[in-house]
């Protein structure tokens, strides 16, 4: 979902406000099967792999231009902050024989259950100045920050 609300303050200056709202649903699966052999079967494998997730992301970029009397003069400020999260399930196993003299397996049943979250803010800052009719200088800054963190607690 998108939404832009743009405000002229007045002739020289606009104020726009465009927030995002966006919902993910995310199923994976993994599988491998395989055998190590050497005119026999030495080893097998056979895991799996399945995950469940549900996630959205929040965005509120703002932006500011003010437009000089000078034509093609300008400065313009954007905020772009966001936060995602995410959470859901993931469930592996794993089936690992090894063959000698004699068979030994190896297993591996783990269930989990995944939370995710994450805080972006991109800035910018850009001033335009007309060199001729079609040149200009653009000097411009960004600042970026992101902060996740990431959380996976094994289920009993």
């Amino acid at each position: 979902m998108n939404l832009k609300l743009e405000y002229k303050i007045d002739s020289l200056n606009t104020i726009s406000f465009q927030p995002r709202l966006s919902l993910q649903t995310n199923e994976g699966m993994n599988k491998l099967i395989g055998e190590n052999t050497r005119s026999v079967v030495i080893s097998s494998t056979d895991n799996s792999y399945k995950s469940n997730l549900e996630g959205y992301t929040i965005a509120v970029p703002v932006s500011f231009r003010h437009s000089f009397a000078k034509k093609g003069r300008t400065f313009s400020v954007d905020l772009n902050p966001s936060y995602n999260g995410s959470k859901g399930n993931s469930k592996m196993q794993t089936f690992n024989s090894y063959y000698a003299d004699t068979l030994y397996v190896d297993s591996l049943d783990q269930r989990s259950i995944l939370n995710k979250s994450g805080v972006n803010s991109t800035s910018n800052i850009t001033f335009t100045e007309p060199l001729s009719k079609a040149t200009f200088l653009s000097v411009n800054y960004i600042f970026t920050y992101n902060f996740s963190a990431s959380k996976k607690h094994l289920q009993p």
